[in-house]
């Protein structure tokens, strides 16, 4: 009797497949993922690259699963993530390379660089050997959840983080988007939390923000984002220890922990569970900032007439 063929396993229906890489791709429990180069993977790098790399038909069924509504990317512009973040924005239109979505081959140093389009290498920014996560537009775009969590109103936030957001809504698949305003860093939490000393005297950065600011750059132009026609979904959240100012714009029975908004029960740089914590988050209307913004900015412009 003769032997059976094997069967390839790229000849698998689709169906099979996609649930066989699932697990690999979807990061446990709804775990974001820090878009930060100081921040360790979900899930190990090289294997998420070499299901990408396999196989043409691998790869078209991995995107889908690894940039989709399952998996929540975290932009963290707080404390030292948002010195690594900073990314200038003729770096993201120079990276107008097909696909390869990571870069953080650790240790590899060529793959630190890469070939702009008038064929003069430019560098990628990394700490402590590690590579940016998504490093090209053509990665950033696949995104369809994205929370951008601030603490400072940086003016480079306007000019070098917004045009990238709104690239990725316009030209790409974005779809969610939450803007979460803190007062406190990840990392401030983690070092409060696993401090041996008493909690109460923790210090807690005071947020920059008031309603007065939502008409100018960047907060102005953060907003501005979540008001675009083409999101499915956009929120504005604020961590429970806000300026008084921000009351009067909070939505009815929006109250969350703050690990469910931003992700921070798992400090994305040790791994500490932060779950004890209880900082409660609460969601703004945003439409109502905005338009709140107009009308201080169009008091304004009568008192100066």
């Amino acid at each position: 009797m003769a032997r059976p063929e094997p069967m390839n396993f790229l000849e698998l229906p689709i169906e099979i497949l996609g649930q066989i890489l699932q697990p690999l791709l979807t990061t446990p429990g709804h775990t974001p993922i820090l878009l930060c180069p100081c921040s360790p993977a979900p899930f190990p790098p090289r294997s998420v690259l070499s299901i990408l790399l396999t196989h043409p038909r691998l790869h078209a069924i991995a995107c889908p699963l690894l940039y989709g509504p399952s998996n929540s990317f975290l932009l963290d512009l707080t404390g030292e993530h948002s010195s690594h973040i900073r990314r200038r924005r003729e770096v993201f239109e120079a990276a107008q390379v097909d696909d390869v979505f990571l870069i953080n081959d650790i240790g590899n140093h060529s793959n630190s660089l890469r070939h702009a389009p008038d064929g003069s290498f430019f560098s990628l920014p990394t700490h402590r050997r590690r590579r940016p996560l998504l490093a090209t537009a053509p990665a950033l775009r696949r995104l369809q959840n994205l929370t951008i969590r601030v603490d400072r109103l940086r003016g480079w936030i306007q000019d070098d983080i917004v045009p990238v957001v709104s690239d990725m809504i316009m030209q790409g698949h974005l779809q969610q988007l939450r803007l979460y305003l803190a007062t406190t860093t990840l990392e401030s939490l983690s070092s409060s939390t696993s401090s041996s000393s008493s909690t109460t005297g923790a210090r807690r950065p005071r947020i920059e923000y008031s309603p007065q600011a939502a008409g100018r750059p960047p907060l102005a132009g953060l907003l501005r984002l979540l008001a675009d026609p083409d999101l499915g979904h956009s929120g504005l959240w604020i961590e429970g220890r806000h300026h008084a100012g921000w009351d009067q714009f909070q939505r009815d029975d929006t109250s969350q922990e703050l690990g469910e908004v931003d992700g921070s029960r798992s400090d994305g740089r040790d791994g500490r569970d932060l779950a004890h914590h209880q900082e409660q988050a609460v969601e703004l209307d945003w439409r109502k900032v905005l338009e709140s913004a107009a009308e201080m900015q169009a008091a304004d412009w009568q008192t100066s007439v």
